[in-house]
């Protein structure tokens, strides 16, 4: 028995290394720490010119992983694929960027902009007859498990609508 603990003893000190050379939890890693896992979505959607009132409840499956200097999720939303995110860090100017790839086709990429605890993703995209419009949605993460969320469109890039607001909540650790 005394061999055995020394054995865990000794992997447990070689392994030791190895973990405090994670990766620092900033770039890309910030993400990949935030992402993963099971969440719930809960919350109500507004009537507006594109969008009915009405109550809003799902859960979304995200498997992520790092690949070169990009974090890739895939999302599953009630058991049905939803989407590829694929992110990348401007270090430069300190700006994410998400590309998806729906269902229906490439979506136009948002900018994410990050101060604390506010994740703010900005879009720019153009509808089948060419109009223009904008969404933001501002992601507030209350904890690592929790994350309020409010949506907007605007025609113009200057008055905003807000047509959701919800909660995220992870049950799991990803």
């Amino acid at each position: 028995m005394p061999s055995r603990r020394l054995a865990l003893l000794s992997a447990l000190l070689l392994a030791g290394p190895a973990l405090a050379d994670a990766p620092p939890a900033t770039g890309i890693y910030r993400l990949a720490g935030l992402l993963p896992g099971t969440w719930t979505t809960t919350g109500q959607t507004f009537d507006t010119k594109f969008t009915k009132a009405g109550p809003v409840g799902y859960t979304t499956d995200r498997d992520c992983w790092i690949e070169s200097q990009e974090l890739k999720c895939v999302f599953v939303v009630n058991r049905r694929l939803q989407l590829l995110s694929i992110y990348d860090w401007d270090a430069a100017d300190g700006i994410y960027h998400e590309n998806q790839i729906t269902v229906q086709g490439p979506a136009p990429t948002f900018n994410i902009y990050v101060k604390g605890q506010v994740w703010t993703y900005l879009q720019d995209g153009q509808d089948k007859t060419g109009n223009v419009y904008h969404t933001r949605i501002v992601k507030t993460y209350v904890s690592p498990d929790k994350v309020d969320i409010t949506t907007e469109y605007s025609l113009d890039g200057k008055t905003w609508v807000l047509y959701e607001k919800a909660s995220e909540t992870r049950l799991d650790g990803g």
